[in-house]
């Protein structure tokens, strides 16, 4: 390919391409949350009143995702819609510099026009309520990023390069072997791999620090160094062991992204053999493999495996290229496989948009109807909230579904997230009873979950609670809500 600029068949199709994807996005804005996306809202929206991650509010998280949260929320409102907006144009956008960057590799430049329906599309379309606007989709063109610097070379290069490895560190340390990998495949693509480690290694490392040296900064300033040591590298080790990973959820992860993504893998196979040679190719397998084995290291949930999808799209993308640059009938037994590999990625769109028109698209006053439909919970803890004989008032404590104090508006106190009291050390039950003496929520709910959790763990906690609150009203479905005893003796 010698042109520099685009022929119309391939503007053409990335108008088409370009314009299905936002338009899958567009349907997703009001999609409802789930525990992880609620809680990270939550976390945003206090951050932004000026609240302290590891110190006013804590989980094991980085902090990267939930800044993202409280730019979206600062943005557009910290609400499902400007999460989801600001993710979407995060992810346009990205695949707008994808096109530019890779307008050259494939033999038949319209190719490239498929860039923004294959990763951008398919995520929406696959996109089920525990993926949208999680950290590992988020982090993928952070990781393209400093992938694609790499292999360029050049001083420069290699210091953007680390700096955007270190946004993805700022996402997730645990993503680290991931980034070295990319780092180390993408300058072995040249003859002179040492030579090119040897310039490329300080730049690399000035380019994390640019990244690292405010973030320690900032919690050395704040005295939590040893709490941030504990949050990253004493904790994480114990929580396989303290939750448990099942051989089902194994199971179950990877047979619902297979099936979801299952044409990008089998076109993908064909395009990491067509093109087994070409740099971007050895980097994008290598993405896929290290990608699968931080999931394997983690907790199994589906969610983590989205990681890969970008490199998943782009060998697909060369898959195609290279079946079309066959006789058709060797590759038409291909394509038809590929074809009804769709009907599962195909359902999941049917789905969401039956579930859309029969709601009115969420609009208006059905809004609320479209996204109980999706989402039980939704209607669930609605319903707990209104029939709640008090009003709920800052604080509050959630030993379960973060949703309550999303749609309730409300902050927490103590600073551990009740999200997931199967992960917590002793230590962690310890702080939670002390948080409780110091901050003094004035409404506490234990859900069902978290009180056979803590009966078994941690015994202690049900008594630190009586003696403190009495029982404002059981409910079936959340569990037990609480109210502090000297609030309960003004009513």
């Amino acid at each position: 390919m010698t042109s520099r600029r685009f022929s119309r068949t391939t503007v053409a199709v990335a108008v088409i391409s370009f314009a299905a994807a936002a338009l899958l996005g567009l349907t997703h804005l009001h999609f409802p949350f789930m525990g992880d996306q609620a809680l990270f809202s939550v976390y945003g929206r206090m951050l932004d009143d000026g609240a302290t991650l590891y110190e006013d509010i804590w989980d094991v998280k980085q902090p990267g995702v939930f800044v993202f949260y409280q730019l979206a929320g600062r943005l557009f409102g910290f609400t499902e819609v400007g999460v989801h907006a600001l993710e979407l144009i995060y992810f346009l956008s990205f695949s707008l510099i994808l096109m530019y960057l890779l307008r050259h590799r494939f033999t038949r430049q319209w190719i490239v026009g498929l860039i923004p329906l294959a990763i951008v599309g398919w995520y929406y379309g696959a996109a089920q309520l525990n993926y949208l606007t999680q950290l590992e989709a988020l982090v993928g063109p952070l990781l393209f990023g400093t992938a694609w610097l790499a292999m360029q070379g050049g001083r420069t290069r290699y210091f953007w390069a680390g700096v955007l490895g270190g946004l993805v560190l700022f996402f997730k340390l645990a993503l680290a072997p991931l980034v070295a990998v990319l780092w180390i495949v993408a300058l072995a693509g040249s003859a002179k791999f040492f030579k090119r480690t040897k310039e490329a290694l300080p730049w690399l490392c000035l380019g994390l620090a640019v990244v690292a040296i405010p973030w320690i900064a900032y919690y050395a300033s704040r005295g939590l160094l040893d709490r941030v040591w504990w949050t990253y590298v004493s904790y994480p080790p114990q929580i396989p062991a303290i939750a448990g990973r099942t051989l089902r959820r194994l199971v179950e992860s990877l047979w619902e992204f297979g099936l979801l993504y299952l044409p990008l893998f089998l076109l993908g196979l064909r395009g990491i053999w067509q093109k087994r040679h070409d740099p971007l190719s050895r980097v994008s397998a290598a993405w896929i493999i290290a990608g699968f084995a931080t999931f394997l290291f983690q907790l199994w949930w589906s969610y983590l495996l989205l990681v890969m999808i970008i490199p998943l799209a782009l060998l697909a993308l060369d898959g195609i290229d290279g079946l079309l640059a066959e006789r058709p009938r060797r590759w038409q037994a291909e394509i038809a496989l590929a074809v009804v590999a769709l009907l599962p990625v195909g359902a999941a769109i049917g789905i969401k948009t039956l579930d859309l028109g029969q709601n009115g698209f969420g609009i208006g006053d059905r809004l609320v109807d479209y996204q109980e439909a999706v989402s039980p919970d939704y209607a669930d803890i609605r319903n707990d909230l209104s029939e709640l004989p008090l009003t709920l008032s800052n604080p509050v404590y959630i030993l379960g579904n973060p949703l309550y104090m999303f749609l309730g508006e409300m902050n927490q106190a103590p600073s551990n997230t009740g999200w997931s009291p199967e992960f917590w050390t002793q230590d962690l039950w310890d702080e939670f009873r002390d948080g409780l003496t110091t901050d003094r929520p004035e409404m506490l709910l234990v859900d069902q979950f978290s009180a056979d959790v803590a009966a078994e763990r941690s015994p202690d906690t049900f008594s630190h609670i009586n003696s403190q609150y009495d029982v404002l009203a059981p409910s079936a479905r959340s569990g037990t809500w609480y109210i502090l005893s000297d609030a309960a003796n003004d009513l």
